[in-house]
């Protein structure tokens, strides 16, 4: 994926993630996918969620994600922009953490927004 094309998919992601939390801010069923496209089915909405709960338990990733993102808002949008190039990254080792799609990448950025990053990625102790 060259700059320009993970460019374009940072801000896909971003907008999914921001659909993604419209969605369950309405209790409505929304598509994640950028406009004009398909949206994802209920189930397949459900199933990245949960992906993404399970994948920002683990320190591992953790790790990675969680220096870049303390200087991070709770904005979804800010989140997704900071996440997805490290999910990127993460996604061409053997044991990619989830799929490389649009939907895997928001639904991250959803989960952390709605914990909140100073829940899932807490200072340090002094």
């Amino acid at each position: 994926m060259d700059a320009h094309q993970q460019t374009r998919f940072v801000e896909d992601v971003v907008a999914a993630a921001y659909r993604l939390q419209e969605a369950d801010m309405l209790g409505e069923a929304f598509g994640a996918l950028p406009s004009g496209a398909q949206g994802p089915s209920p189930a397949d909405v459900a199933a990245a969620r949960q992906q993404a709960e399970a994948l920002v338990q683990h320190p591992s990733f953790r790790d990675q994600l969680c220096p870049a993102l303390r200087s991070a808002s709770d904005d979804v949008g800010d989140i997704a922009k900071i996440a997805t190039p490290i999910l990127l990254t993460a996604s061409l080792g053997p044991q990619a953490p989830i799929s490389l799609g649009i939907l895997g990448c928001a639904a991250v950025a959803y989960v952390i927004a709605r914990a909140g990053v100073a829940t899932i990625c807490p200072k340090p102790a002094a």
